[in-house]
């Protein structure tokens, strides 16, 4: 059965908020990899300096333990939440051809959140 004009606008339109979503998903991914590297870089930083203060570390690493959670509370497109918690497990899902059947999901483009939370990237609060 061929596709009416505005079913295949709909389906594009899907396809192509499917691929909006996911560019936002590794942004949010790529900042949190970036806060991840900074805090290793402090940590190896404080370790060959001599004159750089633990406490100063720690506070340094607090900061950063505190952004990669203000990112996860607030990566959202479109009002859905991109990044989910342990206890947040989320899939979003994308209707990308022909007719929904309720048995059946083989037309549909479905993304398992990441899950991220600070008890899972094994950073122990300092």
């Amino acid at each position: 059965m061929p596709l009416d004009i505005s079913h295949k606008d709909g389906i594009e339109h899907n396809i192509n908020d499917a691929r909006n979503t996911i560019k936002q998903i590794k942004a949010y991914l790529m900042c949190i990899h970036e806060l991840l590297v900074s805090s290793l870089d402090q940590i190896i930083k404080s370790s060959t300096a001599t004159q750089t203060s633990e406490d100063s570390t720690v506070a340094i690493i607090q900061e950063y333990i505190k952004e990669i959670q203000n990112i996860i509370n607030s990566s959202q497109y479109n009002g859905r939440q991109l990044l989910a918690t342990k206890n947040n497990i989320k899939y979003i899902t994308y209707r990308l051809a022909g007719q929904h059947d309720s048995n059946n999901n083989k037309n549909d483009f479905i993304i398992k959140l990441a899950i991220i939370d600070i008890s899972n990237l094994h950073i122990i609060h300092l």
